[in-house]
């Protein structure tokens, strides 16, 4: 389909979901890890460790080795803390912003939408949050002070700062606040309030009284979550139409939409 036609659907539209995966941060030039050797590629020191992206974003890790995750974490956290997004955050929000009501779905962890002046209370982190941390101990949640900032060697991946100590109760047993591989340990309290509000939106526009246009950009098949979530928006919502915005994984379900583009590519060539 022509970027012309995409683009008039998007604007017939009165609502917009947004559905954001990983591309949508590697256009910001933000690693995605993807696969077994992720790690190694962007981290050789990593490599010598003999350690994955799976098995460093464990809870198991951060029990055995806290030194070593909060390194790797850590090391993420000023890296997305200094990432500045991409134009094309600020172009997919002028666009929302002009309709009825929008909503923000989104697999990563960085807050770049709440940075880039989305309404924090329409995002949805479905797999938390590394800017802020959490407690073991007394189950604290916290958003660390603004000039946080780790000390971290990546030529050996050594952790020369403190391990972050809870606010509440001076804890060293922390981590970051979002869902890792195999984990039971996660705090979903925000997370769950922020599904709950995504809820509420949703049943007000899925009646078929308005046109809802899904826009999924960045969302592959390594971790499918946000992929299922489009798919099940638009077979399940009268009016839904998802338009999918990957330069991979390109398959689309009946009546929905492919453009095999990169998220800032595609929204600076739709120019909406």
């Amino acid at each position: 389909m022509s970027l012309e036609k995409i683009k008039n659907i998007i604007q017939q539209a009165d609502v917009v979901v947004v559905m954001a995966g990983a591309g949508m941060s590697a256009d910001s030039g933000v690693a995605t890890f993807r696969g077994s050797t992720g790690v190694a590629e962007v981290y050789p020191a990593l490599k010598k460790k003999k350690v994955t992206y799976a098995s460093l974003t464990t809870q198991q890790m951060f029990n055995k080795n806290p030194q070593l995750a909060w390194a790797f974490h850590g090391h993420c956290f000023d890296v997305y803390n200094k990432t500045k997004p991409h134009t094309g955050y600020n172009q997919l929000l002028e666009l929302v912003q002009q309709k009825k009501d929008y909503f923000v779905v989104t697999s990563n962890v960085d807050g770049a939408f709440q940075k880039s002046g989305y309404d924090k209370n329409k995002v949805y982190e479905i797999h938390g949050r590394i800017y802020k941390f959490q407690c073991n101990e007394c189950g604290a949640v916290w958003e660390p002070h603004e000039h946080t900032k780790f000390d971290v060697d990546t030529d050996t991946f050594t952790l020369n700062s403190a391990i972050p100590t809870c606010i509440h109760c001076d804890g060293t047993d922390t981590r970051p606040n979002f869902m890792m591989f195999n984990d039971f340990g996660f705090d979903i309290r925000e997370t769950k309030q922020q599904s709950i509000r995504f809820n509420e939106f949703m049943g007000q526009y899925d009646k078929g009284a308005h046109k809802i246009a899904i826009l999924e950009f960045g969302a592959g098949q390594t971790v499918p979550t946000i992929r299922m979530m489009s798919e099940f928006i638009h077979q399940k919502v009268v009016g839904a139409t998802l338009i999918r915005v990957n330069p991979f994984d390109t398959d689309v379900p009946p009546l929905a939409i492919s453009l095999a583009m990169g998220a800032k590519e595609a929204l600076l060539n739709l120019n909406i």
